[in-house]
């Protein structure tokens, strides 16, 4: 019997060491296509839009000590209240790498790898095949449906929410198989996961929902008695009403911080069709039935390297998969028949809709984008996209002959998206490079014009484009911010010339949905790149002079967008430029 119980032991033993070093693997290849995916564009990123925001609280605080620099935030935006996780994650990278962007974007490049690993772990703890879930989880780190969040500092957050929402249910999943020590660390860390992760971004919130659901399902594969027998009606209570009174605080402090004091409620049909539309447009339009064009588009734009490199990114996925897969799960594979195959794409059409449900309640103040700024939310939404994804290659793969679609072709066809969502990623983030660039050349002009500015000095751009294809330029806001970091002075003012008004009492300027008034003094100045000239505007006849007239569209070379959408590159983008969508405020 003893060596019975051994031999048995010894077999458990020796099977949970090979899931474990199959499961290393499979977390290593994920972790080399995110680098891969990011290795050519990663040192040449820098701040974006409402980077300088953020950049130019840190630089000017009083208090450089880290709860300084995390009160210059807190105290400055009350829309920040609600993510208080953001702060901290923003104060942290700050501290640490000040305004040298390479380190940010390295950490985020980090963040994208453990979303996919972790997501990866969730998937086989829930019992996923290791084929399906290595499948999800690359397609998932490499889509291009949330590219913003690769490029766009102010919105690494979202990264950081996805890995605490990854982490917060795999430990859930977890506990629920553990004995009562292991139970209750496991849940203490689902916990943490759920308070920091919902205190972040709001995205991950319906997705909370869900995980009493799933717990429930895995204790029904993993253990021989019921939830209520195995830790009784109080331990019941406790397990999943921990989980609802924490999620239940959090929407209440939330509520207290949104935007406008509370909640949106959608007020008429048009706008309820339109956030359909909005969301399902790039997911489903831009990025599934559209991706040909998108690859057409990306194939047009993109440099031999980066062509090079998705080629090779696919191969190396396609042979990783196909050399590391065993016989019985390429098998159970090819048996999944086109009913488990639609099911399964049911499953990802739900997430997707958890992933969007959340922006219902702030109707006319979202608008969705399938690059730029208004793709930031789609990260939660995307997961979805990446299931539904791997259902339809494995229905097209059970089109393929038996002898080709048992070995090679979901391989193929994985590899094929995921080289697609390479390429597609990398031609964006030429946008971002050139941004990046375009930016610090203002900023060097500005800096050889006036070499000190003085307290309270208004500067007008006049120009410049506010974006670079999907990547914003200076637009506002934001150029008053970089000011602030280059001159570390708070009563500075900035703006870029985009429709002015000579008025009586000042410059009006209008940029996007917003509108500021400039009054005329001595220190009010345009800078006009194109001509190179430097104007002191003290009187509206000075004005006049330079401007000839009273209205001015400047410049009139720029390409037609918006700010969450840049110039739009796809058609689902063009079609939201015609309707006008109104911007987030």
């Amino acid at each position: 019997m003893i060596s019975k119980l051994s031999n048995k032991s010894t077999s458990v033993n020796s099977s949970n060491k090979g899931i474990n070093i199959i499961r290393l693997m499979d977390s290593a290849f994920l972790t080399i296509i995110v680098i891969m995916s990011a290795v050519l564009y990663l040192s040449d990123l820098g701040f974006y839009s409402d980077d300088w925001f953020h950049l130019a609280e840190f630089t000017t605080s009083d208090d450089q000590s880290f709860n300084g620099l995390f009160l210059s935030q807190w105290n400055h935006s009350h829309n920040l209240h609600r993510k208080p996780t953001q702060i901290l994650y923003q104060t942290t990278l700050y501290s640490l790498f000040g305004i040298r962007p390479l380190g940010y974007h390295i950490v985020n490049s980090v963040m994208l790898s453990l979303m996919s690993i972790l997501l990866y772990w969730t998937l086989r703890q829930l019992g996923i095949p290791r084929l399906l879930a290595v499948a999800i989880s690359a397609v998932y780190a490499l889509i291009p449906n949330y590219s913003t969040d690769r490029f766009w500092w102010a919105a690494f957050g979202y990264t950081l929410t996805m890995c605490l929402y990854f982490l917060s249910l795999y430990a859930d999943l977890r506990a629920i198989q553990s004995n009562l020590n292991s139970l209750i660390i496991w849940k203490l860390l689902a916990i943490v996961g759920l308070i920091f992760g919902s205190l972040s971004y709001e995205i991950i919130i319906p997705l909370f929902f869900l995980n009493p659901l799933l717990v429930c399902i895995q204790n029904r594969r993993f253990n021989q008695v019921s939830l209520h027998e195995r830790l009784g009606t109080i331990g019941i209570a406790v397990y999943f009403g921990s989980h609802f009174l924490v999620l239940a605080l959090v929407i209440a402090y939330k509520s207290l911080f949104a935007i406008g004091g509370g909640f949106a409620v959608p007020d008429t049909m048009e706008s309820v069709i339109r956030f359909g539309l909005s969301s399902i447009g790039p997911n489903f339009g831009t990025y599934v039935l559209g991706l040909p064009q998108a690859f057409y588009w990306a194939f047009q734009n993109s440099s031999g390297l980066i062509l090079v490199m998705s080629l090779i990114l696919g191969a190396f996925v396609f042979i990783y998969i196909t050399y590391t897969t065993r016989a019985e799960e390429t098998a159970l594979l090819s048996e999944m028949n086109n009913r488990e195959w639609l099911r399964l794409a049911g499953g990802g059409i739900f997430v997707f809709l958890l992933g969007y449900s959340i922006f219902f309640v702030a109707i006319g103040r979202i608008i969705f984008a399938s690059s730029s700024y208004g793709n930031r939310w789609a990260i939660a939404g995307a997961l979805g996209v990446s299931i539904f994804w791997i259902s339809l290659l494995g229905w097209l793969n059970n089109l393929l002959p038996k002898i080709i679609s048992r070995k090679y072709g979901f391989p193929v066809l994985v590899a094929g998206l995921c080289s697609s969502g390479f390429l597609i990623n990398n031609t964006l983030a030429q946008d971002h490079v050139a941004a990046w660039s375009e930016e610090k050349l203002i900023l060097d002009e500005i800096r050889t014009n006036f070499p000190k500015l003085k307290p309270n000095t208004t500067l007008i751009l006049l120009g410049s484009c506010p974006y670079i294809g999907s990547a914003m330029v200076f637009a506002r806001y934001d150029l008053e911010g970089a000011l602030w970091v280059m001159y570390r002075d708070k009563t500075l003012r900035a703006d870029v010339g985009s429709k002015i008004s000579v008025e009586p009492t000042g410059l009006v300027i209008d940029t996007f949905d917003h509108s500021a008034r400039y009054p005329y003094n001595n220190l009010l100045f345009i800078y006009d790149r194109e001509r190179k000239l430097v104007k002191s505007i003290p009187d509206m006849q000075s004005a006049l002079d330079y401007f000839g007239t009273n209205k001015v569209d400047w410049p009139n070379n720029c390409p037609q967008g918006t700010m969450d959408i840049g110039a739009p590159i796809f058609p689902a983008d063009k079609l939201y430029i015609k309707w006008k969508i109104q911007n987030f405020p």
